[in-house]
């Protein structure tokens, strides 16, 4: 059995980094659309963009447009060819689905431009959002409220070579190389020895100027999809290969199971539950946001990363979950635009 955490903030805690996001909300001299007092009918599904899961996003933006389509939205894709908000404020939308994954959606500079324009948008804020994206300080977070991570330094490409072997010393082979800011597995490799290490250390500093060498957990790879604030049902990601990397994300030939409800015992589930609500508030995230852990069984259940605006292709890991909770896909499409222009008339009128 393993060691259960006891001393993170759990359900409970409720401070977050809202009152950062309203200070800024509240800067802005725009006046709310008045496509926000109609009913909801014109969705901008914001896709593309200019990262590297680009191709990522564009199977997310195809699955969500024909969902929304489906339940009789008027639906305007944008793929989001630059790092302008434009194009989407040009569709005249009366809310924006966010499926746009990595650099400009993920990090905060969309959501502060759509909160500029008072337009309604799925997912979390702009403080939230940048938490969330940078591993390095979302797992300062983590670690201030007591929310078990895997012990990791930061370096830079000067510092490499001593920060990872400094690091191993302490903690020894196997390690885990990682870009500070991107996702879907990219930039991310296991090393177990320094030769590897060496080659993991340039690969994670491809992808930006930060990069993470974190201790391998051994354990099982477990997913809390967080809607409003309530969890859904765990899945376990069992990858063919050593770890879930790029393709056993987004190939589906690449022999990735699935398990939903997996065989934890109801004990760990629960805590497994509380600590994914933990992180979601901790970091302030609103609307869906996926919480990735590693079940260890010696350490018990230790959080990897937070996704803000998580992946909606066939495969991905919060459409599985929604589908368990009750939620089928475009149902759940329809419930987070539908909590987003909640979200948006609520924040206005406290800045009335």
């Amino acid at each position: 059995m393993p060691a259960t955490p006891t001393n993170f903030a759990g359900a409970s805690y409720s401070t977050s980094y809202d009152a950062a996001e309203n200070k800024q909300f509240t800067s802005t001299s725009h006046q709310p659309p008045a496509t926000m007092h109609n009913p909801l009918h014109h969705i901008v599904v914001a896709c593309g963009g200019p990262s590297a899961e680009r191709d990522v996003s564009l199977a997310s933006g195809r699955a969500v447009t024909a969902a929304l389509e489906s339940r009789g939205f008027a639906v305007t894709t944008v793929d989001v060819m630059e790092e302008s908000v434009e194009p989407i404020l040009a569709a005249a939308p009366d809310a924006v689905f966010l499926a746009l994954h990595g650099a400009f959606g993920e990090d905060g500079r969309i959501q502060a431009a759509l909160n500029e324009a008072c337009v309604p948008y799925t997912g979390s804020g702009p403080m939230s959002s940048r938490l969330a994206m940078d591993k390095e300080l979302s797992k300062a977070v983590c670690m201030t409220h007591g929310i078990p991570t895997a012990p990791f330094a930061v370096f830079d490409e000067p510092r490499a070579e001593a920060v990872v072997a400094n690091f191993v010393k302490r903690h020894g082979y196997p390690v885990v190389l990682k870009p500070a800011y991107e996702g879907s597995s990219l930039g991310v490799s296991i090393a177990d020895n320094a030769v590897q290490a060496a080659a993991g250390a340039a690969e994670a500093l491809r992808y930006g100027n930060r990069a993470l060498v974190e201790a391998f957990i051994h354990g099982r790879e477990l997913c809390v999809t967080v809607c409003d604030g309530e969890p859904w049902p765990l899945v376990e990601v069992r990858p063919a290969g050593r770890f879930y990397d790029f393709a056993a994300k987004y190939n589906p030939q690449s022999g990735t199971e699935y398990t939903l409800h997996p065989p934890i015992g109801e004990g760990l589930t629960r805590i497994c539950e509380q600590l994914g609500v933990a992180t979601y508030h901790a970091l302030g995230c609103r609307g869906l946001a996926r919480v990735d852990l590693l079940l260890s069984s010696t350490a018990g259940p230790q959080v990897l990363e937070v996704n803000t605006i998580p992946g909606m292709t066939p495969t991905s890991l919060a459409p599985k979950a929604a589908q368990a909770a009750g939620f089928e896909f475009g149902a759940l499409c329809e419930k987070l635009v539908r909590s987003a222009v909640r979200e948006t008339k609520y924040r206005l009128r406290r800045v009335a």
